[in-house]
């Protein structure tokens, strides 16, 4: 039950914490077999748990199953991927985002653990960072690049663009958890953003939790209808925003004291 001197749960951990992004099987072959022993085993993600001396056929269902599940995952992975694509073309078509998504990405976590999200939540936030804007690939591009103020139309078409992304990654499994962020990240915490004027608590936490980075890049970034903003002035608009009750002001505090010790990377 050692993997080079390490103790075989100990490597199960390892293993699981280097590739936590991607679906990693493992079938622990040990001497153990008390009920204990399998919750640990469970717990350290273990694939599959097997007790010497070792059935040749279970073992070979056993990795068969494995197999199975690792083409499903490769799939759903495959999927994601394509989805990823889509909404690197969505931020191409605005010049001026630079690398938005990635930024954000980054900053999300670091905004995460500093508000102690979970390991799966923290990776919604990453997967929103990317998928946050997918709805906008149905939007015309003189929506999206037009300088000016948009007219009531052409607001009502942008609003969509939240809903629109969420149906585009719901058939997958693995984005039930980044869907509220994709379709919430434009509410407000005093119940006049959109697409369903939720207010306060209402509005699901992680898609409050990344409203907020969201945001603070969008204002430090140059667009179509404006010049960045220093980071300093950006924290003076969210703060004056927070206050008419746009944004969580329990989440919001963390927020600029963490954006105002330089932690979180701008445009």
């Amino acid at each position: 039950t050692d993997l080079d001197g390490m103790p075989a749960f100990e490597a199960c951990t390892l293993i699981s914490m280097l590739n936590e992004e991607r679906y990693t099987p493992v079938i622990l072959l040990s001497e153990l077999s008390d009920a204990g022993d399998l919750i640990i085993g469970m717990e350290v993600a273990c694939t599959e748990f097997l007790s010497k001396p070792i059935n040749p056929l279970e073992l070979f269902a056993r990795v068969n199953s494995v197999l199975r599940t690792g083409r499903m995952a490769s799939e759903l992975e495959s999927a994601e991927t394509i989805l990823s694509a889509l909404a690197k073309s969505v931020e191409a078509k605005d010049g001026t985002t630079g690398d938005h998504c990635g930024r954000l990405s980054r900053n999300i976590v670091t905004f995460a653990r500093e508000v102690g999200c979970s390991k799966d939540e923290i990776r919604a936030l990453k997967r929103g960072a990317f998928l946050h804007d997918i709805g906008k690939i149905a939007i015309p591009d003189a929506i999206l690049n037009k300088p000016g103020k948009l007219n009531n139309e052409e607001w009502t078409m942008m609003q969509s663009h939240v809903t629109i992304g969420e149906e585009i990654c719901r058939p997958l499994a693995t984005m039930q958890e980044v869907l509220p962020i994709i379709r919430h990240h434009h509410e407000r915490f005093n119940g006049t953003g959109y697409p369903d004027a939720l207010a306060g608590e209402t509005i699901p936490r992680l898609a409050r939790t990344f409203q907020l980075v969201d945001i603070f890049d969008a204002l430090t970034s140059p667009r179509p209808y404006k010049q960045a903003f220093s980071g300093k002035k950006s924290l003076e608009i969210m703060r004056e925003e927070t206050l008419k009750g746009f944004s969580d002001p329990g989440l919001a505090e963390v927020f600029f004291t963490l954006a105002g010790s330089g932690r979180l990377q701008t445009a």
